[in-house]
C-alpha cells in the first residue's frame, strides 16, 4: 500500500513565517518535529511536491495549526 502524499503545492511563505515566529532553523525544526533534516532541507531546495500526509500532521501538531493551513497556497491576511 502506498503512503498518502499531498500533491497540492505548499507555500514556502507559511513555513518561513512560522519558523521565524518560533526562532527555529532547519536542524531545530527537524529535531522538534521528528522529521528528517534531509526532508526539511529538500523543501528549501526543491519545494513541497509530494509531501507526505504524516509529515503534514507532524508540522500541524508542532505549530498548532490545521492541515488546511499547510495545504493553502495563499498567505493568510493577519
Amino acid at each position: 500500500m502506498k503512503k498518502a502524499r499531498i500533491s497540492a503545492g505548499l507555500s514556502a511563505y507559511r513555513q518561513i513565517q512560522l519558523t521565524i515566529k518560533q526562532n527555529l532553523n532547519k536542524s531545530t525544526l527537524s529535531k522538534a518535529c521528528d522529521i528528517p533534516y534531509t526532508t526539511i532541507d529538500g523543501w528549501y531546495k526543491k519545494g513541497y511536491a509530494g509531501l507526505k500526509l504524516t509529515t503534514l500532521r507532524k508540522l500541524s501538531n508542532f505549530f498548532g495549526t490545521t492541515l488546511d493551513f499547510w495545504a493553502n497556497d495563499m498567505p493568510s491576511q493577519e
